[in-house]
């Protein structure tokens, strides 16, 4: 799923369940949505940040042109990604791993307590949300580096026709009667 759905999913998610608890507590709401996001995030911008500084040695003259390689490259290409940047590809098993989820609650919830679930939320949503949108190269790793142990998804989000059209739609609805039931976000 694209990073901006993690966190508006994670939002519908927690406005659904907790909508007094969320209006009071907006620092929790904040982090929540960030570690919503924050496994592509880490994957993403410095894949998209080599590719720009690689632009001339790659043959890719706008930013545009950039933009295309690099989503061309993630989602249709993945040997040449892996190839090309193969500490991305790393560091996205690392990002998505429940191992690595587990290992950093449990540092959280004794360095940071106020993080901790804000963390759990956000991270682990985000987490489970992949499970069954990711399929071959980048079905869910879940002990990664520990074990190579793969969870293939239904299908890929990114090959699925009209993905993101429904998946916004559904958003949209959900944010409509969120509004509806709570008078107001």
């Amino acid at each position: 799923m694209d990073l901006p759905s993690h966190a508006l999913w994670t939002y519908v998610l927690e406005k659904a369940v907790a909508p007094e608890f969320i209006k009071t507590h907006r620092p929790f709401l904040f982090f929540s949505l960030l570690f919503a996001a924050f496994p592509d995030l880490i994957t993403d911008a410095p894949y998209f940040i080599a590719i720009l500084c690689s632009k001339n040695k790659l043959g890719l003259k706008s930013l545009k042109e950039v933009l295309n390689f690099a989503y061309d490259l993630n989602h249709n290409r993945s040997l040449e990604y892996e190839a090309l940047f193969p500490w991305s590809a790393r560091l996205g098993f690392f990002s998505h791993s429940f191992g690595v989820y587990f290992f950093i609650a449990i540092i959280l919830n004794f360095a940071c307590p106020l993080l901790f679930w804000p963390f759990v939320i956000g991270y682990g949503s985000h987490l489970l949300i992949d499970v069954p949108l990711h399929r071959g190269y980048f079905s869910s790793q879940p002990f990664y580096p520990f074990s190579q142990l793969t969870i293939p998804g239904w299908k890929d989000w990114y090959h699925i026709r009209n993905f993101q059209k429904y998946n916004y739609l559904l958003l949209a609805v959900c944010f409509i009667i969120l509004i509806t039931i709570n008078h107001g976000l």
